[in-house]
């Protein structure tokens, strides 16, 4: 990553004159340079620490909205004393050659612990970066020190970007709840949340729950007992619920929506104590699908982010009608035009803010007005570790009266805080220590207070008022990676969301079932996307040739993605007359759901590969059947298995044949009864599938 800020080098940037010298003569010249200051005024700050008590914090104050510079108002509690030897004096008699070295160190150490410690007592980001630089002097210098030398490197750091905006918070410095059930067992891996009056609101494993927010007890865990109240075996109005994904009513009056995967939207009313269906996925019915990846409220209307159709909808429609956006289709558009198509969450205070799954934030009201980029919350750190990690920015959230925007980043691990009017770096909340922030799924802010919901807990911090203070005292942590155990477990005892899934996976080395190198960039093409055409929710990945830049035409070979067992191949296969396909299609629109028989003839021509222990891959809609390929015989990884079709399908059926595409789908757990992505966003199993595979996505 590209790295503009000066802070973030300090050898380089602090002493480019000295580039040519060698290191010894460096830290001569730095080390005289100390020794006069030393003469000047080190005595005078080591008699004045004298008067400080042993044990005092360090402290500064700064702003969570204020602007980035500067980060600190005052100082407000006295300075640690330097604890350090006195002045070497004059000798009459030279010093033995073998004590020179540690004596010279000694005054080194003194010298980097005087520039320490009046940075941070003054809030000098340039004392703290010279005392960086000596120190990575002195680990050339006396590499017999370098443990010492690095814990002050580490210490220093961690006050220096402290300074700049990051803050590395532990589990000692929040509220943690860990969620469960009205069982006592804990929640899996909860998705979406809403805090809602003094409730709060989450979904996980397709169920809605809920309980009374409580209070905030910090560097303790509490657990959290919530109650089911929106199941996917409820009926409403007639419509089976499905997996709900998305809960938002922070900003209605009366009551809060859902958004299950079929794009069906149900809303709770808080005077009647009743559900009902607000939007039917049934009335937008065209090609391609309007496909709602996730919801927001604002002025108590309900906006829909559509990335199949490129569009945010309004629900109720205002006087301005339904659509927000003045966009059209992603390949009839301009181009710069309107692109949501890439969007992952949005926020609204007015204007509309977009998240995209590659960092960017969109600011439209309706026109674009303004582009932000988490990169620009980067480059403001230490943290060499941690800031090779890639970013995953998973979801967006601001308050209607403040300025701050909010961006929760999984693969690093924080919470960013941006200026809403420009997109510049105010904050950033960094949890390096604790891995299950590597699953955090959602973010809401209330009353100062930043609720994370990450793996299966909760967690509450308090942010720093304008004028309060910030320990500078602290090192830089460690970046601690979550090994999931998974020698006791298969695919086969686990829900499809439970974290170590991924773990489990990768065992298997699968790959694509094509020649292709990418997966494609549509959510509409991923597991969990809905398919209006037969009212249901997809189940697997389709690969079109557009997308994958490699023959996807009828016939082309389809491979399978691991070695296994044959358990089921189509040699025989009838296809469907339009009459029984239409009658198929016409039983589920009247159910409101796809019934698993339906689903199972609609993928037409079909090879099923077991792979063992809980994974089993289906592959449909093929034309025809590899030579060999019966149940019960062995394949190999990459072996041909059949051929790109359209069988099972309303088009094929048709006699149109012009989008062949293959359905590859991943089925894990007892008997084979989830699909990989049940129970997670859309977000959550492409990055799942990303790593499986080890791709790129194909962008647009």
């Amino acid at each position: 990553m590209q790295n503009n800020d000066s802070s973030k080098e300090p050898l380089q940037s602090m002493m480019p004159q000295t580039s040519s010298l060698p290191r010894r003569n460096v830290f001569i010249l730095l080390l005289g340079v100390g020794m006069t200051l030393l003469a000047g005024g080190l005595g005078f700050m080591l008699g004045r620490h004298a008067f400080v008590p042993n044990g005092a914090s360090v402290q500064a104050t700064v702003g969570y909205v204020m602007p980035p510079t500067p980060l600190f108002v005052q100082t407000t509690i006295l300075p640690t004393p330097i604890r350090a030897s006195p002045s070497p004096s004059v000798e009459e008699h030279p010093v033995p050659t073998a004590t020179a070295p540690a004596r010279t160190v000694s005054l080194f150490e003194q010298i980097v612990n005087s520039y320490y410690q009046s940075g941070i007592e003054q809030g000098d980001k340039e004392k703290l970066e010279l005392s960086l630089t000596l120190l990575a002097e002195a680990k050339t210098f006396a590499p017999e020190d370098a443990e010492k030398w690095n814990h002050l490197w580490r210490t220093t750091a961690f006050a220096l970007d402290a300074l700049q905006g990051s803050l590395y918070l532990q589990d000692k410095d929040m509220g943690r709840f860990l969620l469960s059930n009205e069982q006592g067992e804990a929640l899996v891996q909860p998705i979406d949340m809403s805090i809602i009056g003094n409730d709060l609101y989450v979904i996980d494993s397709g169920t809605l729950y809920s309980v009374t927010l409580p209070g905030i007890t910090t560097g303790m865990e509490q657990n959290l007992v919530m109650t089911a109240i929106l199941t996917p075996t409820a009926t409403i109005d007639g419509f089976p619920v499905k997996e709900i994904v998305a809960v938002d009513g922070q900003n209605l009056i009366g009551g809060f929506y859902v958004l299950d995967k079929s794009n069906d939207i149900f809303f709770w009313d808080f005077i009647d104590r009743t559900w009902s269906l607000h939007r039917s996925q049934a009335s937008e019915l065209s090609r391609p699908d309007p496909h709602f990846l996730n919801i927001a409220t604002y002025a108590d209307r309900l906006y829909l982010l559509d990335t199949s159709r490129n569009q945010i909808w309004r629900y109720p429609p205002s006087e301005l009608g339904a659509a927000y956006l003045n966009s059209d289709l992603l390949w009839l558009q301009p181009e710069n035009g309107p692109n949501v198509t890439s969007g992952i969450g949005l926020a609204v205070d007015g204007s509309v803010f977009v998240l995209k799954r590659t960092g960017e934030i969109d600011q439209y009201a309706p026109d674009l007005i303004n582009t932000f980029s988490l990169d620009g919350a980067s480059g403001r750190t230490h943290f060499r570790e941690w800031e090779q990690t890639p970013a995953r920015p998973i979801d967006i959230f601001l308050t209607s009266d403040d300025i701050p925007l909010f961006i929760a980043d999984s693969g690093r691990r924080r919470v960013v805080v941006l200026d809403r009017r420009d997109g510049s770096f105010i904050r950033q909340f960094i949890f390096a220590d604790n891995p299950e922030f590597n699953r955090l799924n959602a973010i809401v802010v209330r009353n100062d207070v930043v609720y994370m919901l990450a793996g299966n807990h909760l967690y509450a911090y308090a942010m720093p008022q304008k004028d309060a203070s910030i320990n500078l005292q602290g090192v830089l942590p460690p970046l601690h990676v979550q090994d999931w155990s998974v020698d006791a477990v298969t695919l086969q005892d686990i829900p499809p969301n439970d974290p170590r899934v991924p773990a489990l996976l990768a065992g298997y080395q699968l790959t694509i079932p094509n020649s292709g190198k990418v997966l494609p960039d549509q959510f509409v093409l991923y597991p969990g996307a809905r398919r209006a055409y037969r009212y249901g929710v997809h189940q697997g990945i389709d690969f079109y040739e557009q997308d994958q830049d490699v023959r996807m035409e009828i016939g082309a070979p389809v491979l399978a993605a691991g070695d296994g067992v044959i358990i089921r191949a189509d040699i025989d296969y009838h296809e469907m007359s339009l009459d029984e396909v239409n009658a198929l299609l016409a039983d589920a629109h009247a159910r409101h759901f796809t019934p698993p028989d339906t689903l199972d003839k609609l993928g037409g021509r079909q090879v099923w590969i077991d792979h063992g222990n809980g994974l089993i891959t289906k592959y449909e809609h093929l034309n025809g059947i590899a030579d060999g390929v019966v149940v019960s015989a062995e394949v190999e990884k990459g072996q041909a298995i059949g051929y790109v079709g359209l069988s099972g399908t309303p088009d094929g059926i048709e006699g149109n044949f012009s989008f062949p595409h293959l359905h590859f789908e991943m089925r894990i757990g007892p008997d084979h009864q989830y699909y990989l992505g049940q129970w997670l966003t859309i977000e959550d199993t492409r990055r799942i599938l990303e790593a499986l595979f080890a791709t790129e996505l194909k962008e647009r």
